[in-house]
């Protein structure tokens, strides 16, 4: 996770307004109970704008999103199980959406402010190791975020596998024959090129991408599958 500034009335998009917010309000108010996502197509056609805002980059990610990314909604809007969202006045408001790749937005659901939203993040919050490719709380975390950060590594699964595949990814594609793109690399993945600057202020080499891929580990079952008794036709409960 990396700092993305605030979404405000000042970088909101032209004829937002117009042709998202006012139309959306009136949406909410004529149709009382309706999933917002119902016309998702008024704030869809803002997700270039979004995307410029992060500079293509996932939100939590915080690596440039292949093709595009999602419109994600930081206080979520949509229907839930017991009814609609308390934030459903929130659908259609500039302020409220985050650039977050596919997954990601899958993954965060309606969690909400539960976890750390890209807008409050500073720099050092974060950083990631090599050659692990880990995004591990920086020293300059808060002690008062530390909970959440925790809560946001483990529910958006950014430590796991893919966010880890991900970084090593632009790291190899900025390779360069062992003298790595730095320019490119702030654009596509900022904590790498942090990491390989650090790396290199204490003198340490940099690992090799063929030697470093992170590893998809499959796991054993713990038990066999039980064995399936099949029902013969014409049995009946007795």
């Amino acid at each position: 996770m990396i700092p993305v500034a605030a979404l405000t009335c000042a970088n909101e998009p032209v004829l937002f307004d117009e042709n998202c917010r006012q139309p959306g309000a009136a949406w909410l108010e004529n149709n009382p109970g309706k999933d917002p996502h119902a016309v998702s197509h008024w704030w869809s056609q803002f997700r270039p704008d979004l995307a410029r805002h992060f500079s293509h980059r996932c939100g939590w990610l915080g690596t440039t999103i292949v093709p595009a990314g999602d419109v994600d909604h930081w206080l979520s809007c949509g229907n839930r199980s017991g009814g609609t969202s308390p934030n459903r006045h929130l659908a259609f408001e500039w302020s409220n959406f985050r650039y977050a790749a596919p997954v990601i937005n899958s993954l965060k659901g309606s969690l909400d402010n539960q976890i750390l939203d890209p807008c409050e993040i500073e720099d050092g919050w974060f950083e990631v190791l090599l050659p692990s490719f880990q995004l591990v709380p920086g020293d300059r975390l808060p002690v008062s975020s530390r909970q959440r950060a925790e809560f946001t590594l483990a529910k958006l699964q950014l430590g796991q596998y893919r966010a880890r595949f991900t970084r090593w990814h632009w790291y190899c594609i900025h390779w360069n024959n062992g003298q790595p793109d730095l320019s490119a690399l702030q654009r596509d993945a900022p904590l790498v090129a942090a990491a390989i600057e650090k790396a290199r202020l204490e003198g340490r080499p940099l690992p090799d991408p063929a030697e470093c891929e992170p590893i998809h580990l499959v796991r054993p079952r713990l038990r066999p599958y039980a064995k399936r008794n099949r029902r013969i036709r014409g049995d009946t409960a007795g």
